[in-house]
């Protein structure tokens, strides 16, 4: 299925401070509505979550966000987060971290207690 893309203008935007607060990034989260005209000239309005990564304003009526819709169902439009990715790999990054930290202990574990098997 091929997505389109264009510019939605914001309706309007509340902010997710419960979001803000478990993430570990310091980044505005709101719940934006915003519409759109499609390539077809029907006007669409819908809801989705924007993050902002260096400003913490508010993303007032009018701003302009990237999304993108079916052309045959452009109520299921998606705003585009440019942040994902880095969330990804920062996720990835701390669970490797997490396991290596952890592994190193179990082989720390493994080799203090063969030293003490081969010394009795």
């Amino acid at each position: 299925m091929k997505t389109e893309a264009l510019a939605a203008a914001v309706v309007s935007a509340d902010r997710l401070w419960l979001r803000e607060l478990i993430s570990p990034f310091k980044r505005g989260r709101w719940e934006v509505s915003y519409e759109f005209k499609t390539a077809k000239g029907a006007v669409v309005r819908s809801t989705g979550i924007y993050t902002q990564s260096t400003a913490m304003t508010k993303p007032e009526p009018g701003t302009k966000l990237r999304v993108r819709y079916l052309p045959e169902d452009p109520a299921s439009s998606t705003l585009e987060d440019p942040h994902k990715l880095f969330d990804a790999v920062w996720y990835v990054g701390l669970g490797l971290f997490i396991w290596f930290v952890a592994g190193s202990f179990v082989w720390w574990e493994i080799r203090q207690a063969r030293k003490k098997s081969r010394q009795n």
